[in-house]
C-alpha cells in the first residue's frame, strides 16, 4: 500500500501544481481514488 500512497501524492502534487483547485476537489477526488486503490491490491 505504500506505492499506493506514493502514486496518490504524486497524483495529487500534480493536480494542485497544474490546476490549483480548491481542497474540496482534492477531498472528492483523490480520497476515493487512493481508497479504491489501497482496497484493489488487496488479495480476495
Amino acid at each position: 500500500m505504500s506505492a499506493i500512497g506514493v502514486l496518490a501524492m504524486a497524483g495529487m502534487m500534480a493536480l494542485e501544481f497544474s490546476l490549483h483547485p480548491p481542497i474540496w476537489i482534492h477531498l472528492v477526488v483523490t480520497l476515493p481514488l487512493t481508497m479504491l486503490a489501497c482496497v484493489a491490491i488487496l488479495r480476495p
